[in-house]
């Protein structure tokens, strides 16, 4: 197919942003801190192998500051050692 190696470098060359989910068991009102970690390193795990991702916890709100804190923390910790994994 003409011009499809320029698309391949294309879409290869893509960033993905996000992928955490929001609604899920990690950004509830009763999520324990293991819960919100998890959730941010199965974002990671799920993403991350190209190198192409950058963690985004879109959906954090202030009413649930303590889980933002976990959250902010385990993508600062877990972000930092699965990128030097590589």
């Amino acid at each position: 197919m003409k011009g499809f190696e320029n698309a391949k470098a294309w879409i290869y060359g893509l960033i993905a942003i996000g992928g955490w989910d929001s609604f899920g068991k990690g950004n509830q009102a009763d999520s324990t801190e293991e819960e919100v970690r998890d959730s941010v390193r199965l974002a990671m795990d799920t993403y991350g192998p190209g190198g192409r991702y950058i963690f985004w916890e879109s959906g954090i709100t202030p009413r649930f500051q303590e889980q933002g804190e976990y959250l902010a923390d385990e993508a600062r910790k877990y972000g930092s050692s699965f990128y030097q994994k590589r």
